[in-house]
């Protein structure tokens, strides 16, 4: 994952390859999943560009709530998100930390009937990533 968060403006870019997602029972399921269900090869990443709807000072160190809101990017969908972190203000560097829910349906993710019941309708999302301070 790659991103920015402007400290001042409250405003971040995220931007994730999909094949980097994590988390399937085997690897052709995997394979499966990124090749004919997200179609990497049209739509390889996913984005998530917003601001934080919380105020927070970053030059504080500690561990803060906050809703990060703005339009997350999947299969070519975007669609307006709130999502819940943490964030951990720490002397060098900031660390992220989400767990949240994806519709696959909202992004317009089709799973044939045939492995229906092997894929979640919702994907459940973890995140820690740590940011270095500049």
């Amino acid at each position: 994952m790659k991103g920015i968060l402007d400290q001042e403006k409250r405003t971040f870019v995220f931007r994730l390859k999909v094949t980097s997602l994590k988390g399937f029972n085997s690897k052709l399921q995997q394979e499966h999943f990124y090749e004919n269900y997200l179609e990497t090869d049209k739509f390889p990443y996913i984005r998530f560009m917003g601001k934080l709807v919380e105020h927070i000072d970053f030059s504080q160190m500690g561990e803060f709530p906050v809703r990060a809101k703005g339009i997350f990017s999947i299969h070519g969908i975007e669609k307006e998100e709130i999502i819940k972190a943490t964030i951990v203000i720490g002397k060098d560097k900031l660390r992220i930390r989400s767990d949240f829910q994806i519709s696959l349906e909202d992004y317009n993710i089709k799973i044939p009937h045939v492995v229906f019941q092997k894929i979640a309708e919702e994907i459940s999302v973890s995140i820690d990533v740590s940011l270095i301070k500049e």
